[in-house]
């Protein structure tokens, strides 16, 4: 997204007619290089990873239509549509970035409150 500070990967969402359509897309993943990551807190998208040591690809497979498709489309259009509010998130990203520079679960999990409140806010 154009003026928004982020780490040099790329992240890529695919929406499914349903989410169980995703275990078919793992092993044509697998030949790409993805490693598919089964995570219990992955109840509305499938994820996979891309790059050893550096994750250079994170691909999220939602289902079509359904709540984590549109909570990330309105997060991303909320950015777009408001240039104070991307820049505040990418003043949160960075500080979360130096204090969870080796834990990317504390930093993911600490940008959320940021995440729902502006979707909610929509």
């Amino acid at each position: 997204m154009p003026g928004l500070a982020a780490r040099p990967g790329i992240d890529i969402m695919l929406t499914a007619p349903r989410l169980d359509d995703a275990i078919a897309c793992i092993a044509p993943l697998q030949s790409l290089g993805y490693t598919f990551v089964d995570h219990p807190q992955n109840t509305g998208r499938r994820f996979f990873k891309k790059g050893d040591p550096v994750r250079t690809h994170h691909l999220h497979i939602v289902e079509q239509g359904g709540p984590e498709e549109a909570r990330h489309l309105a997060f991303r259009d909320a950015l777009r549509a408001d240039d104070r509010l991307r820049d505040a998130y990418a003043t949160l990203k960075m500080d979360l970035a130096a204090r969870f520079r080796y834990n990317r679960v504390a930093y993911t999990e600490a940008r959320t409150e940021f995440i729902e409140k502006t979707v909610n806010s929509e």
